[in-house]
């Protein structure tokens, strides 16, 4: 228990899954209770590993500064891929346009860009090339 607590490996670990996961290889099986109390008696304190604060991405300060397209697959019951196109706005969250296809291809990304843009919240003085 004392070599499984103070193993560099599971520094991350918390003490009940160090736990867990001994219960099920078979090494010690024990009370969580035990567990935290032999760590206090051995006075292994676990380090607090703190999160590492978030990576700035890609922020918009207005309205239709950036927009992101994505392609998500949705698999029916029946084995028919669905595919969704979606156009969502950086700044609000919102989103602008979306489309289902039965297949991937560029003519669908485009189209859901000009859908988007169609709307009136699009770039201004570009034209689509579908129309």
């Amino acid at each position: 228990m004392c070599r499984l607590l103070a193993d560099p490996n599971l520094t991350h670990w918390p003490v009940a899954s160090i736990a867990h996961w001994a219960a099920r290889q078979g090494q010690v099986i024990a009370s969580l209770q035990t567990w935290y109390r032999y760590r206090k008696l051995f006075g292994l304190h676990r380090p607090r590993c703190a999160k590492p604060p978030p990576k700035p991405g890609l922020r918009a300060n207005l309205p239709n500064q950036y927009w992101h397209a994505d392609i998500t697959i949705n698999k029916t019951g029946d084995g028919v891929r669905n595919y969704l196109y979606i156009v969502v706005d950086n700044y609000s969250r919102k989103i602008l346009s979306w489309r289902i296809s039965g297949r991937v291809s560029a003519v669908g990304c485009v189209a859901t860009l000009c859908a988007a843009r169609a709307k009136g919240r699009g770039l201004v003085g570009r034209s689509c090339p579908l129309t």
